[in-house]
């Protein structure tokens, strides 16, 4: 099935260990998605997708947070093994390049990080590049 996808890189995106990692847009039916890739052979990147996919499951319907559309679990991708989950993409610019911070998007951060802790997830990896502001 990703084999057929048109992927385009979007961006990379360093992990928490500090690795950088690609990151793909899909363009599927009209709407496009972002395609995550962890390879199946290193032990921190099989731990990382299953908590992302946990904390995603946790969030489904939470609005202004990007939503889980599959978890594919184990696939063959270009003859290597990898996990890959396709998730919303939220159209905009992220808040650095949108370089001003104004009330509207300081409530509407506050209420998406306490619905999050309300539903027992803790971004931890939370900064400028990883809001977007539509």
């Amino acid at each position: 099935m990703i084999d057929r996808l048109e992927l385009r890189k979007c961006m990379s995106l360093y992990t928490s260990e500090g690795v950088l990692r690609p990151v793909y847009l899909v363009r599927l039916g009209g709407l496009d998605y972002v395609l995550k890739l962890s390879n199946c052979s290193i032990d921190w990147e099989r731990k990382h997708h299953s908590m992302e996919v946990a904390a995603l499951k946790l969030v489904r319907g939470i609005e202004g947070v990007t939503q889980l559309i599959q978890d594919y679990g184990e696939i063959d991708f270009n003859s290597s093994a990898y996990y890959a989950i396709l998730k919303e993409y939220f159209y905009g610019r992220d808040l650095m390049e949108y370089g001003e911070i104004n009330s509207r998007i300081e409530i509407q951060l506050g209420k998406t990080l306490g619905e999050l802790h309300e539903h027992g997830v803790v971004h931890v990896d939370l900064w400028p590049q990883n809001i977007v502001v539509s």
